[in-house]
């Protein structure tokens, strides 16, 4: 069979979605781009999920890693760059991760603006992977559905990672371990479900508006069948 991905005008033809028998994968997963910054949270979630991934379908997964600190609508012109650099014409999905933190709110909403218009523009898919406050978030709702918003919902989500992670027998939640991935993949299907009930509070409102929030699952929900 061959590995290429699917033509980009055939994805949403009807004999590109017939139903796939149970536990019988028809496809290789198309060719994803990850483009993070940070030294820590992000880089090893992903680096581990494209790990997970590339094992068995080599080379689908490309995770970029900008280590200096940069706005989020910067994000995407460093991913253009790369792909026009090294492969223009072979990612089906660009998904650009990036936290509110203590960006402005009009970087962090035109970061979403300008995905969505790449998408109009280029015939590939721009994923603009925002949470709102940080990372974090995602990590929780492995665990427990989450909903309050207040001045210090970094520092709680932290707290609650751990008291969760202890009861697992786990230790105590740090920006750099290189285990979450692993430590929360059986509850994927909960924190997806969570992120989902959270998303749906939050339909009418900006990315900046919309707290706490993440959009994280989109790419495990669209990846978990090849895990």
């Amino acid at each position: 069979m061959s590995n290429k991905p699917k033509k980009r005008s055939d994805q949403d033809k009807a004999w590109n979605n017939r139903p796939r028998a149970s536990g019988f994968r028809l496809y290789e997963p198309d060719y994803h781009l990850i483009i993070t910054q940070g030294t820590d949270t992000e880089p090893l979630y992903f680096d581990a999920l494209q790990k997970a991934i590339n094992a068995r379908s080599p080379g689908r997964i490309e995770l970029r890693v900008e280590s200096k600190p940069v706005a989020p609508s910067q994000l995407i012109g460093l991913a253009k760059a790369f792909i026009d650099q090294n492969a223009p014409l072979r990612y089906v999905d660009i998904w650009v991760v990036y936290d509110k933190d203590d960006f402005t709110d009009a970087d962090f909403n035109k970061t979403q603006e300008m995905c969505d218009n790449l998408t109009k523009e280029t015939g590939a898919r721009w994923h603009a992977l925002w949470s709102n406050q940080c990372f974090e978030l995602w990590f929780l709702l492995h665990f427990c559905y989450y909903q309050t918003a207040d001045g210090k919902m970094r520092r709680n989500l932290q707290d609650k990672l751990t008291e969760h992670l202890s009861e697992l027998g786990s230790g105590n939640y740090k920006k750099d371990r290189a285990d979450m991935f692993t430590i929360l993949r059986p509850k994927l299907d909960d924190a997806i479900r969570h992120a989902k009930c959270l998303e749906s509070l939050h339909m009418q409102k900006s990315p900046a508006q919309s707290e706490p929030c993440t959009k994280v699952y989109r790419l495990l929900e669209m990846l978990r069948e090849y895990l």
